[in-house]
């Protein structure tokens, strides 16, 4: 007797022990769900979305009460979805169904107030025994981010609008200029003729940066190694010799620099090259070789220009010369030329 009054007692304490742990648990859910940023649900998959859950989250993303959605009390939650998401989301929830897969979707929905709000909805198909599927999952609103985001692209099209509207402005006044010293340079005297080909030259090798750089992405991914090849071919031209055959070789691994480099190191080449082009060669045929070397943080390391040419160099420091110097002190560079037989420069760190 003592037994079996025991194991009822036991029964019984089991019983109410098992009915605490439930309520505890359902205490504890009860808070998760209140506390979520957003609204947990479950609804049969039709076409009005027919809630059988919906957690207190509702209430700040839709503005109505949860009993207003369940069962379709007050309004169908499909009525909520901007007209023009609807057939998108059922597609997207069926797809994930069908598939067995969590679905994601971003769309639209009208509050309540009439607020228009983005959400951000992750869900599931969950089969339960001789009955359709229901849905499982979490709508969140996104109108924030999405604000920002479209925001950040009125922002760069406005951009994109001036620096086109910037890049032509620029291109034309520096054409312009252009223009005005070769109608300066008809009337001058043939002394001057040299001076204003390596004015426009370099005129030119501004003008050309700039177009790259309105083509680039990337204020740090101009193509150096191109530029010097490209302003070597159009200096080659208009140089008196240029019926000579003058090639360039070009060692650049690692070719990609920042403007402030770029316009400086085509400025020093195209100095040397002048140089070399008008005063090193006799010779018909002869090369030019540049090599440069690449800093991890992407400054110049090490920057070598030589000439095979069989002439000595004018050594005289002109305006040239006097240019060089001071854009290799703008790179944080030191230059040494050694212009005894075939001339070289080398600048380094």
């Amino acid at each position: 007797m003592f037994y079996f009054y025991y194991t009822r007692i036991v029964k019984q304490n089991n019983k109410h022990y098992t009915k605490t742990l439930l309520v505890e648990s359902e205490r504890k859910l009860s808070t998760l769900m209140s506390n979520l940023p957003g609204m947990a649900y479950r609804c049969r998959n039709d076409e009005e979305w027919t809630m059988e859950f919906v957690s207190d989250g509702c209430r700040d993303l839709t503005g109505f009460e949860p009993s207003d959605l369940i069962n379709n009390a007050q309004i169908p939650y499909a009525c909520l979805i901007h007209p023009e998401d609807r057939y998108r989301v059922w597609t997207g929830v069926n797809d994930g169904i069908a598939n067995n897969k969590i679905f994601k979707l971003t769309y639209r929905i009208i509050s309540k107030k009439g607020i228009e709000k983005w959400v951000f909805e992750q869900g599931q198909g969950v089969y339960r025994e001789n009955e359709e599927p229901v849905v499982e999952g979490f709508i969140t609103d996104i109108s924030e981010r999405i604000n920002a985001e479209n925001a950040l692209v009125k922002s760069l099209s406005e951009k994109d609008v001036l620096m086109n509207e910037i890049h032509h402005r620029v291109k034309n006044n520096m054409q312009l200029v252009i223009s005005l010293l070769s109608l300066q340079q008809n009337e001058a005297s043939v002394d001057l003729q040299p001076f204003f080909d390596q004015l426009i030259v370099r005129i030119g090798i501004f003008a050309d940066i700039h177009q790259e750089l309105y083509q680039s992405e990337s204020f740090s991914d101009i193509n150096l190694e191109q530029h010097i090849y490209n302003n070597f071919l159009k200096l080659r031209a208009v140089m008196q010799n240029y019926h000579k055959q003058i090639d360039l070789e070009l060692d650049i691994p690692d070719p990609l620099f920042n403007i402030d480099i770029v316009i400086p190191a085509s400025l020093i080449i195209n100095e040397l090259a002048t140089n070399s082009l008008k005063h090193a060669f006799d010779k018909e045929h002869g090369k030019i070789s540049i090599s440069i070397r690449k800093n991890p943080e992407g400054s110049i390391k090490t920057m070598t220009y030589t000439d095979d040419g069989d002439k000595m160099h004018n050594t005289k420091e002109g305006f040239g010369i006097t240019l060089i110097k001071s854009l290799t002190r703008q790179l944080n560079l030191t230059m040494i030329s050694d212009p005894t037989g075939n001339i070289k420069y080398s600048f380094y760190m």
